[in-house]
């Protein structure tokens, strides 16, 4: 787990807000609700609660999105993350790899 991950965790725990954690933390609404689903904290949502039950189910996202009648990505914004969250500490080789690209189109474009 790394710095941010921890320090949301600890946020929400003080708090009980996504909205105040993540304004606290500077990351989005969002971001603090998956990290927060990622490490097994569940907010005290409805939604995530009726999502999460499906999904510890093995229902697949199209599944839940239809019985649930919303779109795959509210469903997907309620689940953990499957390979970490954008721009973490960990990032992988690829991403690495875009990264420099980025950073080279910047430093001549």
């Amino acid at each position: 787990m790394d710095k941010l991950d921890f320090d949301i965790i600890e946020q929400y725990e003080l708090t009980k807000s996504l909205s105040a954690t993540g304004k606290n933390c500077g990351v989005s609404y969002g971001k603090a609700r998956k990290i927060l689903i990622s490490h097994g904290v569940i907010p005290d949502n409805t939604r995530t609660h009726e999502i999460m039950r499906l999904y510890v189910k093995d229902f697949t996202v199209p599944e839940i999105a239809a019985q649930l009648g919303i779109s795959e990505s509210a469903v997907s914004a309620h689940l953990p993350y499957a390979k970490g969250p954008y721009g973490g500490e960990n990032p992988s080789n690829v991403a690495i790899r875009i990264r420099k690209c980025r950073q080279q189109k910047s430093a001549t474009g």
